[in-house]
């Protein structure tokens, strides 16, 4: 007998404003249809006076979650049931996941940019001055579009290794997934996809 046809994925997204330079909607989709996830990702353009709303329309349609980029970071917390450890520690919200019937905010910044500088370079007590730059250093952007920034290029000039912000937005997005789904996806799959669209 074959599985039962479903046509109602679990829902996910960002409220963001402006949303159309967030290429979060691609990296995360492409994550889901690699790992065979029943789930969406919807990209909304909401601002602060409509944030409210928002949360409570992703509530009415049992939302699994939802990510928020400025400006809805700290306006957020009004209107979710509580904060995990995560984001208490920062102040701000850039993840929301539903656990039972509460919408509890966390923080993946901290952790996906951490995990992505780790990834080449000891974080403790570094801090980058453009003209102090050398070909012995790391230089970080954590901006993902463009991901080629001109700090990023003016660093690559002066031979330092660099760091993208696509790999603290791939690494937000295991994270976010992980939150949502606990699937731990394939962050290569995701970056990939990036790449594609930045021609990286």
């Amino acid at each position: 007998m074959s599985e039962e046809l479903n046509f109602l994925p679990s829902l996910t997204g960002s409220f963001a404003k402006p949303a159309a330079e967030n290429p979060t909607v691609e990296m995360v989709e492409a994550a889901y249809r690699h790992h065979g996830l029943h789930w969406r990702y919807i990209n909304t353009e909401v601002g602060p006076e409509n944030l409210g709303a928002a949360v409570a329309g992703a509530r009415a349609m049992n939302w699994a979650g939802f990510n928020c980029s400025l400006p809805n970071k700290i306006e957020v917390i009004q209107y979710i049931d509580g904060l995990g450890e995560s984001a208490e520690v920062i102040g701000a919200v850039n993840c929301v996941v539903r656990r039972e019937d509460e919408l509890i905010g966390e923080n993946t910044a901290g952790k996906g940019f951490l995990k992505s500088l780790r990834a080449v370079v000891a974080p403790t007590g570094k801090c980058v001055n453009l003209d102090s730059l050398s070909a012995d250093m790391v230089v970080a952007d954590v901006i993902p579009n463009p991901p080629r920034t001109n700090l990023i290029k003016d660093a690559e000039v002066r031979g330092c290794k660099v760091l993208d912000g696509l790999g603290m937005l791939v690494n937000q997005g295991i994270t976010g997934i992980k939150y949502w789904t606990g699937v731990t996806v394939d962050g290569g799959v995701m970056r990939t996809r990036l790449e594609e669209l930045f021609d990286a």
